[in-house]
């Protein structure tokens, strides 16, 4: 992803997609007082520059799968990019975040069960190097998830 600016146009209609992604851009334009073929333009430029992703979400892509949350700790800590590159090229991991706190590195993914889950951590993730020790958690029940709060980034 390359670097760009955002201006205060910009934070509007990422801050409108944000609330809902399905909003048109006539609408938006509307919104933001200027014409639909600069929002086009501007949402064309996000996304070619990798600053945004449209993607449509629903609790029906989970089946029947929960999240599974990988806390990692690295054997040290100059180890984090070759791990967090490792964990980026794993398909089924959804996010990657070095973290300040309980562990090094939360990853997430989605399991059937608690027996999938641990096959997955032992396939796929204990063996890249770099990794000290994995503790994982499976959720069971979503109660609350406002997908539109979530900055997905690379």
């Amino acid at each position: 992803m390359k670097a760009i600016q955002l201006d205060a146009l910009d934070r509007g209609i990422i801050a409108r997609l944000g609330q809902d992604a399905r909003t048109s851009m006539r609408q938006i334009a509307r919104e933001l007082d200027v014409s639909e073929g600069a929002v086009r333009a501007r949402v064309k430029r996000l996304h070619d520059a990798g600053a945004v992703r449209l993607a449509v979400i629903t609790n029906a892509a989970l089946n029947d799968r929960f999240p599974a949350f990988l806390w990692i700790d690295l054997a040290q800590q100059s180890a984090a990019r070759p791990v967090v590159d490792a964990l980026k090229a794993i398909p089924a991991i959804t996010f990657v975040s070095t973290m300040l706190g309980r562990s090094d590195i939360l990853a997430i993914t989605l399991a059937r069960d608690a027996e999938d889950l641990a096959r997955f951590v032992n396939r796929e993730v204990e063996g890249i190097e770099g990794i000290g020790g994995v503790t994982w958690t499976l959720g069971y029940r979503i109660a609350k998830h406002l997908y539109g709060r979530c900055a997905i980034v690379d």
